[in-house]
């Protein structure tokens, strides 16, 4: 991939992952709203972060929604994305546990705010390092 094709992939991973942090938002809006929603969007727009970094390097993502494994191939490139280890291990399960009824637990609207904030996290710490 050139590298101006690697940038306009990234930018499209970008888009796509504020569009979750945007719905995750809206699911915690009124009077009736949805943690396992928004816990849900954040994990994705985690995943959409670490993503557009590794496309912005060259490289195809794995199909995969485990953010710690994202990372250490992200670390790969940089290895201060270890540093985000801990916010890896706390969102990956939204992506399966908010979507399946595997004793699916009910998250309250404070675990949802702060999933969305370790999201946004991420997309602080990936942005400045796209190529």
């Amino acid at each position: 991939m050139s590298e101006e094709t690697n940038r306009e992939d990234a930018a499209e991973w970008l888009r796509l992952a504020d569009l979750d942090l945007r719905a995750g938002e809206k699911a915690l809006a009124g009077d009736d709203p949805l943690p396992g929603d928004a816990c849900f969007h954040a994990q994705q727009a985690a995943e959409k972060f670490l993503k557009a970094f590794l496309v912005s390097q060259g490289t195809h993502p794995r199909r995969t929604h485990d953010l710690e494994l994202l990372l250490e191939e992200c670390a790969e490139f940089e290895p201060d994305f270890r540093s985000l280890a801990a916010v890896a291990e706390t969102l990956t399960p939204f992506a399966i546990e908010t979507r399946y009824p595997v004793g699916s637990p009910e998250y309250s609207y404070d675990e949802a705010r702060e999933a969305l904030s370790l999201a946004a996290k991420i997309g602080a710490f990936v942005r400045p390092r796209l190529r």
